[in-house]
């Protein structure tokens, strides 16, 4: 019998959804591919599900890791970045949006409390936040909001130069300072804060100096 690679199985799944997106992943689709029986495919693979889990794993950890490790410094750069890296993935990246398999799943949840100490990706959007910002919480609900605008930019087929607006309006929302923080307020104290979370996500639950009006 012959010994199927891993990886040639998923980049054969892989070239298949390219050509007939996710619903058209069969195992007999896959098996011409590789120039093996249907057999031989699920002997060695499994079934359908485990093919298609296998695709949507490794795309989810491309995406996680291309984010985690892009260069750009602004808000606007990054959600950009994000948004440009999921649409091209098509039919694989609202499979990774939406799936509920374990493995799939448990590398992209993000909004369960301590999130920031685990997540990489997480702490890179609480970086951007400005001063004020609860680490955690108000990265989770931005991660939240892009996570959304990525669903509809696939849903919706929206353009490159559209996607590019909505990113910038996105960063705009994030670079706000909080809602009910009075302008009168210093808060230099409160962007330390923000700066020592992020080194080191086990502070969360450290107290804040006391925020002083201005005298002059």
């Amino acid at each position: 019998m012959v010994r199927l690679e891993p990886s040639a199985v998923v980049a054969a799944a892989r070239a298949v959804v390219d050509e007939r997106g996710l619903d058209g992943l069969t195992m007999r689709s896959v098996a011409s591919r590789l120039g093996c029986s249907v057999g031989t495919l699920y002997n060695q693979v499994g079934d359908r599900e485990a093919l298609a889990g296998a695709v949507v794993q490794q795309v989810s950890d491309e995406l996680v890791a291309a984010v985690t490790r892009h260069p750009a410094t602004d808000s606007a750069e990054r959600i950009g970045a994000y948004l440009e890296l999921m649409v091209s993935q098509g039919d694989l990246a609202l499979a990774v949006l939406t799936s509920r398999w374990p493995p799939t799943l448990e590398p992209t949840r993000m909004l369960y409390p301590g999130a920031l100490a685990d997540r990489p990706a997480l702490r890179a959007l609480a970086a951007q936040l400005p001063p004020g910002a609860n680490g955690e919480l108000e990265a989770q609900v931005a991660w939240a909001c892009i996570y959304g605008l990525t669903m509809r930019c696939l849903v919706e087929a929206i353009p490159a130069d559209r996607r590019a607006e909505l990113a910038a309006g996105v960063a705009r929302l994030l670079d706000r300072p909080p809602v009910g923080i009075d302008a009168e307020f210093d808060l230099p104290q409160n962007k330390t804060h923000n700066e020592e979370l992020v080194a080191d996500p086990s502070n969360i639950d450290a107290p804040r100096a006391p925020i002083s009006r201005r005298t002059s």
